[in-house]
């Protein structure tokens, strides 16, 4: 940040007409003990302050669109020349302007509050920044409300699996199934232990099969977030012996 105001002075003499102005800074880079301190003073007497832009970064990896598979699918792209394997990628970034709707209103934003008919009043700068032209293909704002549904829907889906896979970890269930582990789930937090067995059996038997067919992609993995339970939680019983 220092050496911004030389940089000024420098950019002025590659591309300044003043010449009175030219020959003095051409004297002040000359010399060697023309310090810091001299450039931003002589940079500040007859040049303009350089504007500061800020650069705002958003990092999707793969999870986040992979709620929004069914979205992406329907998706158009601009017609190109690429191998089949890129047509997903090629119809997020030529549909990006939904994805980035989102991230600028629900993921991060900066705003003022509602109106009173409950729309987000942005910051200007940010309003700008929304409101900039971009190429690629223009998407319906429908489209985004139930990408947003049907994203948020499944992260909690995929909380309540996870919780649910800890639990029985935590009562050592370690080969048993979802379907056997929410009914003692959901038996423990009634607290009746009474009916337990008859209420797993009630529940195997009604809804094992609408389970496998309805949650198959979100319980494929449903052992191995089990397994990487079991692990954390093992070594966080065994913290205490270790101190």
């Amino acid at each position: 940040m220092d050496y911004l105001a030389k940089a000024r002075i420098a950019f002025y003499v590659e591309h300044g007409t003043d010449g009175e102005q030219l020959q003095k800074y051409r004297t002040a880079l000359g010399n060697k003990n023309t310090t810091l301190a001299d450039f931003k003073r002589l940079a500040d007497e007859y040049m303009p302050k350089v504007t500061a832009v800020v650069n705002i970064e958003y990092e999707t990896k793969r999870k986040f669109y992979y709620s929004s598979d069914t979205f992406i699918e329907n998706f158009k792209h601009i017609p190109r020349d690429i191998p089949y394997t890129l047509n997903r990628l090629y119809k997020i970034l030529d549909n990006r302007t939904i994805f980035l709707d989102y991230l600028t209103s629900k993921t991060l934003s900066f705003h003022k509050g509602e109106d009173a008919d409950g729309n987000i009043i942005y910051q200007a700068w940010w309003k700008r920044l929304r409101d900039t032209k971009l190429d690629g293909i223009k998407t319906d704002e429908k489209l985004l409300r139930d990408y947003s549904y049907e994203m948020d829907k499944r992260c909690v889906q995929k909380r309540a699996i996870n919780a649910v896979a800890s639990s029985a970890v935590y009562d050592d269930k370690l080969d048993t199934g979802f379907i056997e582990d929410l009914s003692d789930f959901l038996s423990d937090i009634s607290d009746n232990q009474a009916h337990k067995m008859t209420a797993r059996l009630l529940f195997v038997d009604a809804h094992v099969e609408v389970a496998d067919e309805v949650y198959g992609n979100l319980l494929r993995d449903y052992r191995m977030v089990k397994a990487k339970n079991e692990v954390l939680l093992r070594n966080r019983k065994k913290a205490p012996e270790l101190l």
